[in-house]
């Protein structure tokens, strides 16, 4: 009835924590594909070994083509009534496919989402974040549409390990994988979309793991700034697709996330070390704070925390050298003081 879909690439420390805990969920009936996009390390191995302790398991071996060809691939081949994707450096709780299940099934819902955990690791220790909504049933389009801000505030939105998606829904709308970095964002675009019935559940079921410092949300991207330009056009389109983009909470929701993020842009570019010279940072943050959206956004922004007010007030006054220390003070406590940056993080 579920097929649980895992992109694995170079995961070996992590890979059989994650296989475990899909094993032991409670729901049984499950397909487990397993797809091995071209691991340098033991990943592959790690795989065929666990297909063979467990009839559920399938294992594809690629050439490396990323998580997002990985995952195609494998709903292209999956079989359940639900599917599910799973990271292979993450775990879940045991009983959550049988909750998605259950629910998804009582309501006879498009996809089902979860509350999750965020457990960061540091150089001074570790730090444990719940994102979490009440309990909801969403019978109609509009009734989720309305919660949406609210959702993905909490970022329950964004990520596609949080949800049990029915199959046939995907393939009605044509809902793959693009092929690009952060792949998760657009993919859940295009889910709620398209979404009439939903059903929320408070319980934290999944486990995202953010210890590993050559992940994708980890690292320095040259492209970040350009990246969220684009997103933030397909939210503005989304809105604007469903006709709530004159509401006041819808603005304010896309200024806060929008002009927030420039502020992580200006500390991505003081990430960039050694690769970048002072003046090709200073450069590249006054292009950031000259970001054509933010006088439209300006009015409708409130911070929601004092030290978020601090730290953006250069950002929104546009001053070059302001934004570059605060960047690098981010830097520095990210690096440092990961699990502190965490709960800062969380809660602005």
């Amino acid at each position: 009835m579920i097929t649980v879909i895992v992109p694995v690439y170079n995961v070996e420390k992590y890979l059989a924590r994650q296989l475990e805990s899909i094993t032991q969920q409670t729901y049984r009936d499950l397909e487990i594909i397993l797809v091995n996009d071209g691991s340098t390390d033991e990943s592959g191995q790690i795989c065929d070994e666990w297909a063979q302790r467990d009839q559920r398991i399938r294992v594809i071996h690629q050439e490396n083509a990323g998580a997002p060809a990985a995952r195609n691939r494998a709903l292209a081949q999956a079989k359940g009534e639900y599917v599910a994707f799973f990271d292979a450096d993450d775990t879940c709780s045991p009983h959550m496919l049988q909750a998605l299940y259950e629910a998804a099934e009582e309501h006879q819902a498009d996809f089902v989402v979860c509350g999750f955990k965020i457990l960061t690791f540091g150089r001074s220790g570790k730090y444990e974040q719940v994102q979490s909504l009440p309990d909801k049933v969403y019978p109609s389009a509009a009734s989720f549409r309305a919660d949406t801000p609210a959702m993905f505030d909490v970022n329950l939105l964004y990520t596609p390990w949080n949800k049990l998606f029915r199959r046939s829904y995907l393939q009605k709308h044509g809902i793959e994988f693009p092929e690009t970095f952060w792949d998760d964002f657009p993919f859940n675009l295009a889910a709620v979309r398209e979404a009439t019935r939903v059903v929320r559940l408070s319980e934290p079921y999944y486990v995202f793991y953010r210890e590993r410092s050559e992940s994708e949300t980890a690292k320095y991207r040259a492209d970040m700034y350009t990246k969220r330009l684009e997103e933030h056009d397909w939210l503005m389109q989304l809105y604007r697709d469903w006709g709530m983009l004159g509401e006041e909470s819808v603005r304010e929701f896309l200024s806060r996330r929008h002009l927030e993020r420039l502020l992580g842009c200006v500390e991505n570019v003081c990430e960039a070390g050694r690769s970048l010279s002072h003046s090709q940072k200073i450069s590249q943050i006054k292009t950031i704070l000259y970001d054509p959206n933010l006088p439209a956004l300006l009015p409708y922004y409130r911070a929601r925390a004092l030290y978020t007010r601090v730290a953006m007030a250069p950002i929104l006054s546009r001053f070059v050298f302001g934004s570059w220390l605060v960047g690098n003070a981010i830097r520095i406590v990210k690096q440092r003081l990961t699990p502190l940056f965490a709960l800062l993080k969380h809660r602005r």
